[in-house]
């Protein structure tokens, strides 16, 4: 999976319900892990050494892609739109 934004881009190749190591957007390094929920993608990155433990979560319906991020107790909704 590729995600590409002005600031920063990222590519990640996983297994469902494989943990593997990586570094998150914002430099932390991670263990993240991969499952599927029903139709939504979820993303758990469990903080190794320094940070908080975060979670995504990818819903697809349409032309959409919502992700739902939540860290430390605060979330954030983005809404993406294929063009």
């Amino acid at each position: 999976m590729t995600f590409l934004s002005p600031l920063k881009s990222h590519y990640a190749k996983f297994k469902l319900g494989h943990a593997y190591e990586g570094v998150a957007y914002d430099g932390r390094q991670v263990i993240t892990k991969f499952e599927m929920d029903g139709t939504k993608l979820i993303q758990k990155d469990t903080a190794v050494g320094y940070g908080e433990d975060s979670r995504i979560e990818a819903t697809v319906n349409g032309n959409c892609l919502t992700c739902v991020e939540e860290c430390n107790g605060v979330k954030a909704t983005s809404i993406y739109e294929r063009v």
